[in-house]
């Protein structure tokens, strides 16, 4: 059997079914429109052994991953760019910062004496910048998942509330506001669950540790002088980089795989 134009091969057969009775008479008697039951019309296809094959249905999407993020990429910066208030208002605030922090901490990255202002901003050298960037970036992602994974599993209300408490522990348990050695022993161990320690520690070992050299005094006595002095005032003379590296893959492959695993089961019950 063929199919042309949504029409089958198959010519179409008519049957007139009469309703009148037996005939009295040997001569066929004519149909009329009174007697006769509605013509009916039928066609091979139900009889037909044909059958049509389906095509395997396609998974994902039509397009590609990268086609996908060039598309939105495109929408994100026209939708920018219409809205050119807040454009402005965010290109003027970023400049003003930038440039408060930058005269607030010109030339003290090198200053003993102006090391533990220096370790709030975080001063680096270029030979550092790598180490330095790719602590923050991964500290940046890790947050980022755990930010993804609070608005899979809570409703909107609900990770609201619940995304700035539970930032509260994680930086309290990080280092920066207490040292490690300040941290009562029942408590040490949540600092190894703060992912903001890594961060942190990270970030210190990639500007002052390594055998920097010792820092220009510009008083009469600089306690910090020798970098690694500051790194045992933190707790963090013993502390690894690349442990620091590792810990925060583990606590980003983590977060995504647990976040993935609540969609999922979020899926299956709206099904």
């Amino acid at each position: 059997m063929a199919v042309n134009r949504g029409t089958c091969g198959h010519k179409p057969t008519c049957t007139v079914i009469d309703m009148s009775g037996p005939a009295t008479t040997d001569k066929p008697a004519l149909p009329n429109a009174t007697s006769l039951a509605p013509v009916t019309c039928t066609t091979s296809l139900l009889d037909s052994s044909e059958s049509f094959t389906k095509k395997p249905i396609k998974t994902g999407f039509p397009t590609s991953g990268w086609k996908q993020f060039w598309i939105l990429l495109k929408r994100t910066f026209r939708s920018i760019m219409r809205d050119q208030t807040l454009t402005h208002l965010r290109l003027f605030s970023h400049t003003i910062v930038g440039l408060l922090i930058g005269f607030l901490y010109y030339d003290i990255g090198n200053d003993a004496a102006k090391v533990m202002s220096n370790a709030g901003c975080i001063f680096f050298t270029t030979d550092r910048v790598l180490m330095f960037a790719t602590i923050n970036i991964l500290t940046a992602l890790v947050a980022q998942s755990l930010g993804l994974l609070i608005g899979a599993a809570m409703k909107i209300e609900t990770g609201v509330y619940l995304g700035p408490v539970t930032t509260i522990p994680v930086v309290l348990f990080s280092g920066f506001f207490v040292n490690f050695n300040a941290i009562p022993g029942y408590l040490q161990w949540l600092t190894y669950l703060s992912y903001v320690r890594y961060g942190f520690e990270g970030a210190m070992l990639s500007v002052y540790g390594y055998g920097r050299e010792k820092l220009h005094c510009s008083e009469p006595y600089c306690h910090f002088r020798n970098p690694n002095q500051f790194l045992n005032q933190m707790s963090m003379d013993k502390a690894n980089f690349w442990v620091d590296v590792g810990a925060l893959t583990a606590f980003f492959v983590f977060i995504r795989v647990v976040s993935y695993l609540v969609l999922r089961f979020k899926l299956k019950m709206m099904q």
